[in-house]
């Protein structure tokens, strides 16, 4: 996928959420609808908080980069076959949020700010992409706690998947 293929895919990853988001009443918002699962804005609070930690990652110093996780060795994977490993390790694992990424307190008040923060994240991460070079895009890679070394592209395409899969937890239990 190319660098405004994958601008444009954030773009309707992250819109269709916040528009979907924006049609919802404002106490919904931080009303766990399911016990044990996150409102919405726990959700989206977490979608903003691992976005950020994936812009900082690809915003290290590119010899540090290097050096510590090494180089691109494998083919690159599409989106749908980082969204397939994803589900799977969903599948066969028990996964539960690392305390640095989870929500803290959400409440209906935290609406706008996290939406915009969320949406500043979005915008963060698609200038690096049109200031990025393909051949960088493809070369530098970064871990994923769960599935392993991934190059900026494929960061870039498993955030979008990460946004999508949380959006359809949100429609899953608002009904």
């Amino acid at each position: 996928m190319q660098k405004n293929e994958l601008v444009s895919l954030l773009d309707e990853k992250f819109d269709s959420l916040v528009s979907w988001l924006d049609s919802r009443p404002d106490n919904e918002f931080a009303m766990q609808k399911v016990v044990g699962k996150w409102s919405n804005g726990e959700h989206l609070e977490h979608l903003r908080k691992t976005t950020r930690a994936v812009n900082k990652g690809m915003n290290l110093p590119k010899l540090f980069l290097r050096y510590k996780f090494g180089k691109m060795n494998r083919p690159e994977k599409t989106y749908q076959e980082i969204k397939t490993k994803y589900n799977k390790v969903l599948k066969e694992t028990v996964i539960k949020a690392p305390k640095e990424y989870s929500p803290q307190n959400i409440t209906s008040d935290d609406r706008a700010r996290i939406t915009a923060w969320f949406l500043e994240e979005k915008q963060t991460m698609q200038k690096f992409i049109s200031k990025t070079s393909e051949k960088n895009l493809t070369k530098y890679v970064i871990p994923h706690p769960l599935i392993g070394r991934m190059n900026f592209r494929e960061f870039v395409l498993f955030t979008a998947y990460h946004t999508e899969h949380h959006f359809e937890l949100m429609k899953k239990y608002n009904g």
